[in-house]
């Protein structure tokens, strides 16, 4: 199923989230790939290698905006990963746990994957 929901964020969450891609982007030329893909569980327990007050920005933007109107259409999940697509040289790409696969070779698929 396709849901399109235009205009979803505030102006200045938008602009927030893209100083989170640029972040995310100069952590990369510095971290391994793994540890650029973070995790919130649905308990609130998160993995990430960014700071407290970008996690802080991706939970506003998860609790306020995102998970409000994807709820309905996908129930309940294990959690959200997030990451920022940037200067990556990605092909054909399978939405998953990225750390997980790596550890087990298992896939932990999303319930729902959205496009910033």
């Amino acid at each position: 199923m396709l849901h399109v929901v235009d205009n979803l964020l505030p102006a200045d969450l938008l602009e927030a989230l893209r100083q989170l891609c640029v972040v995310h982007g100069e952590l990369k030329q510095t971290h391994p790939g793994d540890a650029l893909f973070s995790w919130r569980a649905d308990d609130g327990s998160s993995r990430s290698i960014h700071a407290l007050e970008q996690r802080q920005l991706m939970e506003r933007y998860l609790d306020e905006h995102l998970l409000p109107v994807s709820t309905p259409f996908c129930g309940k999940g294990a959690g959200v990963q997030w990451w920022c697509n940037v200067n990556n040289d990605l092909d054909w790409h399978i939405h998953k746990d990225e750390v997980e696969g790596r550890r087990s070779g298992g896939y932990l698929l999303p319930l729902l994957s959205t496009v910033f």
